[in-house]
């Protein structure tokens, strides 16, 4: 019996710990490019990025160009517009207008993985601004944001992951102290037979009424922050823009 049930926690740990592995979650494309300006060459880079850097995460992450035409064009509109892809995700909104203005959106465990120095600090990166504003480089720009992008993410997720797993091993641990415990109990006799020399008959029973307490909080929410200057991206889930 004690072999059975210590195979049985063993199976019980190796699924928490299959469980707590991140897979990559990537839904739909990676480039969503509405304005036209990559080639098939530069969407294989972006992609190819995305699946090697944000493989560890289990988040998704979205390189849009804004359609031409198009005044306003945010993260929520693009969500709306691939109701399919993955809600866990950061997403990078190019302009594409003569001052080469981008946007950062996150949504779901993204948003509140990223936090508000760490949107700065990739939005600002060198690598990422010098080459969308000033050469041109909409591919390097958007390679370096999905690495600094990835690494916002990982770190908090591996934190929360190992914690998990902790967790999970004391519960594990538990259960089987307890099963052992119920299991050798039920081995000894009843020190007093209740059942035979004890009876318990009610005759009255009574609900008092205590009264009611209802207590009102404000939740305040992320939606609608922005960071930082420039840019021209709003909405929810708007992080700042350059």
């Amino acid at each position: 019996m004690r072999k059975r049930l210590v195979l049985m926690l063993l199976v019980f740990i190796t699924v928490l710990s299959a469980a707590g592995l991140p897979v990559f979650a990537q839904k739909g494309s990676v480039v969503y490019d509405y304005a036209g300006i990559f080639s098939d060459a530069d969407k294989q880079r972006i992609d190819d990025a995305a699946k090697t850097l944000f493989s560890d995460n289990n988040c998704s992450v979205y390189i849009v160009t804004k359609p031409v035409g198009e005044y306003d064009y945010w993260g929520e509109d693009f969500l709306y517009d691939n109701k399919g892809l993955d809600k866990n995700c950061v997403v990078l909104i190019f302009s594409c207008n003569s001052a080469n203005e981008y946007d950062m959106y996150t949504y779901g465990k993204c948003d509140r993985l990223i936090s508000d120095g760490e949107v700065n600090t990739i939005l600002d990166d060198p690598d990422v601004y010098d080459n969308i504003k000033f050469n041109d480089d909409y591919v390097t720009g958007a390679i370096r944001f999905i690495k600094l992008s990835a690494e916002a993410t990982v770190t908090e997720i591996g934190t929360a992951i190992i914690v998990g797993i902790i967790f999970g091993l004391i519960a594990a641990i538990i259960v089987f102290v307890c099963v052992i415990t119920s299991y050798n109990k039920k081995q000894r006799s009843e020190k007093y037979p209740l059942n035979r020399f004890a009876s318990l008959n009610l005759t009255d029973s009574r609900d008092n009424f205590a009264g009611t307490f209802i207590t009102k909080k404000i939740i305040q929410t992320n939606r609608g922050r922005s960071g930082g200057s420039g840019g021209s991206g709003g909405g929810g889930g708007h992080r700042g823009g350059r």
